[in-house]
């Protein structure tokens, strides 16, 4: 059969119709095939950022700013110098603290010796003023022991001497009256006058013995004073050992000024307390900065990490360990492998600043975010570094791992 020239493009239509459900099931089957390999068992978001655990650099101590070692942008190791404040008043307080420290050390030297000297002058004095007491007090009692003594002797020898007297009248009138010799007389004359001697020698002693009492009662006396003295000194002492704890006491609290004015003068150099990349300076030279107030960041550029946000309806089979994929937009068309290290106890609305208070007026489910930490291979870090705060797009596989635990 012939076909007419308007027929016969028709006829061919129809015959590439065929091709049509043949093409959709090779892309039906490649689509399949694509979801099976690649997104079967696990769980995407786009909704993933790059973190980095950066350090705020304050200072300790209010002061004005010196110099500035550390520029935005900069790379610094740890332990390098970042800024230095003006360390002219630290200066000062140490200087003050210290010359007070040394002043209340002298001030405890001189107090030791001379709390060590008085103890010693006093314990002295008191043990010799007590001999010495004990000593007059022994020759008054002997000395009143002979008064008796000789008052005995003074009665016999009074006795004695009226005794003599007597017979001196006596015989002296005999003599007068020529009735006995002038030898009797002589002999009379003679026993009275030893008689009067003897008297006279009693009473001188007893008189320089009742002077030895009243020498030893003034010496009593004195050596009483003399311990009072010395007590009084005594208990001086326990008053300057007090004195001396005071002075101690504001020793250890001048002491402790002075460390803290070293420490302060250490606070105006301050250096970075780990190695990375500056960030965020805010201040220049002959800046007022106060202690607490943000003067610059560090962050380290090869240890940052992907906190990815999943839905709470994509954390169920998220696990410790698991393996990812991680496409940055900074980077089109990279694909960069990590691993599963963490997942929040909470969501992200719980741990904000003024999380929601969903028994409260009208509520409205809203379907929240789990973060989930992902730490990036080292090798990646170094051949393609991110910057904190760059969008990612993240895919757990979710069927590699299912035998660790959910954290």
């Amino acid at each position: 059969m012939v076909l007419d020239e308007k027929t016969a493009p028709l006829s061919k239509k129809k015959s590439k119709l065929w091709l049509i459900p043949l093409i959709l099931a090779l892309l039906i089957s490649s689509g399949a095939l694509y979801w099976y390999l690649f997104l079967y068992g696990s769980v995407s978001t786009d909704n993933a950022y790059v973190v980095a655990d950066s350090a705020t650099i304050s200072s300790r101590i209010p002061g004005t700013v010196l110099v500035i070692y550390a520029e935005n942008d900069k790379h610094v190791e740890k332990g390098a110098p970042l800024l230095e404040l003006d360390p002219s008043d630290y200066e000062l307080q140490k200087a003050q603290a210290e010359a007070t420290l040394e002043r209340l050390r002298a001030e405890i030297r001189a107090m030791e010796i001379e709390i060590e000297l008085t103890e010693r002058t006093s314990k002295s004095n008191y043990k010799a003023a007590k001999a010495a007491m004990e000593g007059s007090r022994e020759q008054k009692k002997r000395l009143q022991e002979m008064i008796n003594e000789l008052k005995e002797k003074r009665r016999a020898v009074q006795a004695e001497l009226e005794l003599t007297t007597k017979d001196h009248l006596r015989i002296s009138n005999l003599y007068e009256q020529g009735v006995v010799p002038k030898r009797s007389k002589d002999m009379v004359d003679k026993t009275h006058s030893q008689a009067k001697a003897n008297f006279a020698s009693v009473e001188s002693e007893i008189q320089a013995a009742l002077k030895g009492i009243s020498a030893a009662q003034r010496e009593i006396e004195r050596q009483e004073a003399i311990l009072e003295k010395a007590l009084a000194e005594m208990e001086s002492v326990e008053l300057k050992r007090e004195k001396l704890a005071a002075l101690k006491a504001q020793e250890k609290e001048v002491k402790a000024r002075y460390e803290l004015a070293i420490l302060n003068l250490s606070y105006c150099k301050i250096e970075a307390p780990i190695s990375g990349q500056v960030a965020q300076k805010r201040i220049q030279v002959g800046d007022r900065v106060s202690p607490g107030q943000p003067l610059m960041a560090i962050v380290p550029l090869d240890k940052v990490y992907v906190e990815a946000n999943f839905k709470e309806t994509q954390i169920e089979e998220i696990r410790k360990g698991q393996e990812a994929i991680i496409r940055p937009d900074m980077y089109p068309g990279i694909r960069l492998k990590g691993r599963v290290v963490g997942i929040r106890a909470g969501t992200g609305a719980a741990f904000s600043l003024l999380p929601p208070e969903n028994a409260t007026g009208n509520w409205i489910k809203v379907v929240q975010r789990v973060p989930v930490r992902i730490e990036l291979e080292e090798k990646d870090l170094q051949e393609r570094p991110l910057r904190i705060g760059t969008s990612l797009h993240v895919t757990v596989f979710t069927k590699k791992v299912t035998t660790s635990e959910r954290h």
